[in-house]
This record gives structure tokens, sequence and C-alpha cells, in this order.
């Protein structure tokens, strides 16, 4: 369902990424594999909407088309549908995206556990080095109070 069909049957689509009946109450979201969607009743039936689609179709328009078919979240966080979070994108950038993000919660968690060391994760992984050292000192301490002591680069 495009965004324009939605308008008509009297949705209102905000600047918030939220999707509101013709009554001003707000559709409640689902996530169907991790995307946020809406259930649209037209004719009977139960129409799933991805929420992430029609706020980008009406506010990131600019960058719509040229190979551009997919929604990526720039925070890679599918629950922010705020349109500032929103780009068009192709089916490989999204990938690829969706991987960085991956890989980047991934080494959060490594660093939780002091399994990473902050260097690594500051210049591998381009994680804000007062954040990684704060984490990997944290998860560090837990385990040995005098290993955080930092003498030289693993």
């Amino acid at each position: 369902m495009k965004l324009k069909e939605l308008e008509a049957m009297g949705y209102i689509v905000t600047k918030k990424g939220r999707i509101l009946t013709s009554k001003k109450e707000v559709v409640p979201i689902r996530y169907r594999k991790g995307k946020p969607i809406i259930n649209v009743r037209v004719d009977g039936a139960n129409i799933k909407v991805s929420v992430h689609h029609i706020v980008a179709e009406k506010y990131c328009s600019e960058s719509m088309g040229k190979g551009r078919t997919c929604v990526a979240f720039l925070d890679g966080d599918a629950t922010n549908t705020l349109p500032s979070n929103l780009r068009w994108a192709s089916v490989q950038a999204t990938r690829e995206t969706s991987e960085h993000f991956k890989q980047l919660q991934l080494s959060i968690e490594q660093l939780k556990a002091g399994t990473l060391h902050w260097r690594v994760a500051v210049k591998k992984h381009n994680i804000p080095g007062n954040y990684a050292y704060k984490l990997w000192k944290k998860a560090n301490e837990s385990i040995n109070p005098k290993s955080t002591e930092v003498t030289s680069t693993p």
C-alpha cells in the first residue's frame, strides 16, 4: 500500500514517525521480522503496511528512486521511525548498514565481557574511545581489579 492510498483512507502520517487514524488516534505498531508495521482494514481484509516505508515516502521522497527501493534506519534501530532516521537505499547498502550495526553490537558485547581490548574497539570498530574504555574497564575490574592498568597496546 502506498502513501496516497493510505491518506485517501483518512490516515495521517506525522513528522514523529507515527500514523494516525482519521480520528487522530495513534495506530498501534507491531513488529514483523524486526520491522515496524501497522494493520489497515481495506474492504474487510487486514493489510500490513510498513511504517518506515510510508514515513520515508512522505518525508524523505527526495532520495527515492535511482535503484533505492529499501528504507534504511540510520541508527540501526527499527523502532525509530522518525524521518531524520530514515533514508532510501539500495538493497546492498541496506545489507551493509545492517552488517555494520551487527558488528558494532558484537564489539560492544565483547567489551562488556572483557574479551575485546578497548583500543582494538576504537581502531577497528570506530567505537568512541571514552565509551570503549569505560566498558572495558568495568568488565576487567569485575574479573581482575589490577588488570585495568594500561601499560601497552595489545
